[in-house]
């Protein structure tokens, strides 16, 4: 046996102890639950499954008793998933426990029977509790494949509906048998209705009562909430941050709170003590009209709010009447809508489908030819899209409706009108609430602004981190708005309730794609990992610039280099971390770098060389923010190094923006590489009269007598030439190289000077 192998046993036996004693740790006492426990739950929940999919496969089901099956396969589905998320940690842990213990075995030693047992001992942990994974995943799948057959069957259930020809309202016996049939419905319900009120004022009224009361307290605690917050918010937020969408969003808000309070907390009531007080046949009915007086009146103030947006030519009143008419209707549609369902009336379905589409084709165009006309008076930008074709649309389809109503699929035409409306309405709500925040973000977010000031007082932030913020937050909200626009359209369109909740599930979860889970969730907190990471990192750098530097004797050149190195080294972690909450294995990234290296190597090397020599500038610094620098023909001073290039200001004070790579490829002249001073070497010609002496004198004095010019070293002068003149060269030091071009012309002003004084 070799020292490497046993090198490498006694490593693996250290990683065996070491995870032996983190499950410890981690684990504590907890163990997974005893085997006997275990088998009766997959017992049961494979019974209940085996039930709920022989009711699925015999009966003639409703859309009500599907509902109830996925109720009955959701709880089956949280019960696994919970078992599975507490047994996962226990069967990682034997895994790992596992896969130590056999690489701790010296190869080619003899397994003794206390090996041979603890190899037996972590086999049998490790099977048992990947068994049982496997079986709540094979349950999870079967309950999955459920779920998707209940989908299958609530599509059916809706295309019979809408496809099976019913009674005609062209017929004209349809209509007096729809009279005797509402005056049958009628005779029905008036007894339970009357039944129902004594009961309200009886024994019962209690409940009662307490329903009304617990809906009056709500809507009035609402509207004093929001009358407390408007009072004391309002004021704050100033005209500088509400705009028109905005102000119309928040008065939407403000009224609208009371009304969906009280609405909750009638809808809770349903099942705390309202089916004690109503019958059974009047609960539907009672739920379509609580939803119908919902629609009127969240849609009126809606209406009230938009018309402020509004151009102030639009004929407003006439705008009011015909939205407000389109919302009667709408809830007229869905209080009846659950009387048809549980009632067999066929011609006054049909009169009804024909009454309610030809009204609402009427009221449509009349709500859109005025809404046409006031922005075609107003001479506003619109979209041709919503002031030409969305309404050719939207009477299209009406106009389908009624032919629908009128040769028998009354059905069909409800639908198309009611979903119709119910789309168009969502998505309004959609895009003002998205226009308002486009409207609120940027004036939010403005330093300049009152509430970007306190924002960045309290962040620590600059502009440019707002910026950011708002950026991201931006994104964000492009994302969840059509998310939840997806989701209530899943609703309107004919899915179910628990369909649409898978929905959102499936969308907080994440949708797996390969190796990456996709997430709504992970997203988020992946935009919002990245913005606090930033906004640590841009706090970080503040604290260096006010708390840091000031205390040192560090210069301008060593401060920017380490407060750029923070600012990078914070976007790289900002970034990672970013990743990893998106559930990327950082490993996998090593395939891409991989391929994108062709690219780099050919398209992209000026790029990667520019930033590998900002690197190597920042790192080694031979040059400065501040230094006097000569580069590629270009003289100035260091503006600011980035990593891609450097910004330097010339003489004419323009930028001038110089490759890294160029710093590092070839020469550069760096007057202020150690110091701040520099040497001015200046040519002159003397009279030949002064002679060589005489000339050098005058050089000496002039350049002494300068203010900037050093005197030690002090300043000399060259012999350069013999004649008829003499020709010197006038060496100086001066302390600050920034000053040599003024510095130099003050001496030949005053050589100039001192030469023409001479006498003749």
């Amino acid at each position: 046996m070799t020292v490497r192998s046993i090198t490498k046993a006694l490593r693996a036996a250290l990683l065996f102890a070491a995870l032996l004693g983190a499950a410890s740790v981690s684990t504590g006492a907890q163990e997974p639950p005893p085997a006997d426990e275990v088998a009766p739950k997959f017992v049961a929940w494979n019974q209940a499954l085996d039930r709920l999919s022989r009711e699925l496969a015999t009966l003639k089901l409703d859309g009500l008793r599907l509902d109830k099956i996925d109720e009955a396969i959701g709880q089956v589905t949280e019960e696994v998933t919970a078992f599975k998320e507490e047994i996962d940690p226990f069967a990682n842990e034997a895994r790992d426990l596992r896969e130590a213990y056999l690489a701790s075995l010296q190869p080619g030693v003899p397994e003794t029977p206390d090996i041979q047992a603890q190899k037996k001992s972590l086999d049998d942990r490790y099977s048992l509790l990947e068994g049982w994974q496997s079986q709540a995943d094979l349950i999870l799948a079967r309950a999955g494949q459920l779920r998707d057959k209940i989908s299958t069957q609530r599509i059916d259930i809706l295309v019979n509906m809408l496809t099976v020809r019913g009674t005609a309202a062209a017929n004209p016996f349809a209509w007096p048998r729809a009279a005797v049939e509402a005056w049958t419905i009628a005779g029905v319900l008036a007894p339970q209705v009357s039944e129902t009120t004594r009961a309200w004022v009886g024994p019962k009224s209690g409940t009662a009562v307490r329903i009304f009361g617990m809906a009056l307290v709500l809507g009035l605690a609402g509207w004093f909430v929001v009358f407390a917050a408007a009072r004391q918010s309002w004021p704050a937020l100033g005209p500088a941050l509400v705009g028109p969408w905005t102000q119309a969003s928040l008065a939407f808000l403000a009224a609208a709170l009371p009304w969906l309070l009280a609405a909750g907390s009638l809808a809770f009531a349903s099942d705390w003590g309202a089916a004690d007080v109503l019958p059974p046949s009047l609960l539907p009915f009672a739920g379509g009209l609580l939803g119908g007086v919902l629609i009127v009146g969240l849609g009126v103030i809606g209406l009230e709010c938009a018309l402020d947006v509004l151009p102030a030519v639009a004929d407003k009143p006439a705008i009011r009447r015909s939205g407000t008419a389109l919302l009667i209707l709408l809830a007229i549609e869905i209080a009846l809508a659950p009387l048809f369902v549980a009632t067999t009336a066929p011609n006054l379905a049909a009169v009804w489908a024909l009454i309610f589409t030809a009204l609402a084709l009427l009221f449509a165009r009349a709500f859109a030819r005025n809404l046409q006309a006031a922005f075609a008076s107003a001479g506003a930008v619109a979209s041709r899209f919503l002031l030409l074709v969305l309404p050719s649309l939207v009477s299209a389809v009406l106009a389908l409706s009624v032919i629908a109503a009128l040769i028998g699929y009354g059905a069909l035409g409800r639908y198309l009108t009611a979903n119709l409306f119910a789309t168009l309405l969502l998505l309004t709500v959609a895009s003002v609430l998205r226009a308002a925040l486009q409207e609120f973000l940027p004036r939010a977010f403005d330093a300049a602004g009152p509430a970007g000031r306190a924002l960045a007082a309290k962040l620590g932030a600059d502009q440019a981190t707002l910026r950011l913020i708002q950026f991201w937050l931006g994104i964000l909200l492009d994302i969840v708005i059509p998310l939840i626009v997806l989701f209530g359209l899943t609703i309107v369109w004919g899915a179910g309730r628990q369909d649409a909740i898978m929905l959102g599930q499936h969308l907080i979860e994440g949708i797996r794609v390969g190796n990456v889970t996709l997430s709504i969730t992970d997203l988020m907190f992946a935009i919002f990992a990245f913005v606090i990471g930033i906004w640590i990192t841009r706090l970080a750098q503040r604290f260096l610039d006010k708390r840091v530097f000031p205390g040192t004797q560090l210069d301008t050149g060593v401060r920017n280099s380490l407060r750029s190195g923070l600012g990078y080294i914070g976007v790289m972690i900002a970034a990672a971390v970013a990743v990893a909450v998106l559930g990327v294995n950082l490993s996998s990234l090593g395939l891409i770098v991989g391929a994108l290296s062709v690219g780099i190597g050919f398209g992209l090397q000026n790029i990667v060389n520019n930033f590998v020599s900002g690197l190597i500038l920042l790192i080694e610094r031979p040059v400065k923010v501040g230094d006097r620098i000569v580069v590629a023909g270009n003289e100035g001073v260091v503006k600011r190094i980035n990593v891609r290039a450097t910004e330097i200001i010339d003489q004419n004070r323009a930028s001038v923006l110089v490759p890294n790579a160029d710093f590092l490829g070839g020469a550069v002249t760096n007057w202020t590489h150690k110091d701040q001073s520099a040497r001015l070497h200046l040519d002159f010609r003397t009279p030949g009269s002064l002679g060589a002496e005489g000339g050098r004198d005058l050089l000496v004095a002039c350049a002494a007598a300068h203010p900037e010019v050093q005197k030690t070293p002090g300043p000399s002068v060259l012999l350069k030439e013999i004649g008829d003149s003499y020709g010197f060269e006038l060496v100086a030091d001066i302390e600050n190289a920034e000053r040599m071009e003024q510095v130099a012309s003050d001496l030949r002003f005053a050589i100039d000077k001192a030469l023409r004084a001479l006498p003749a």
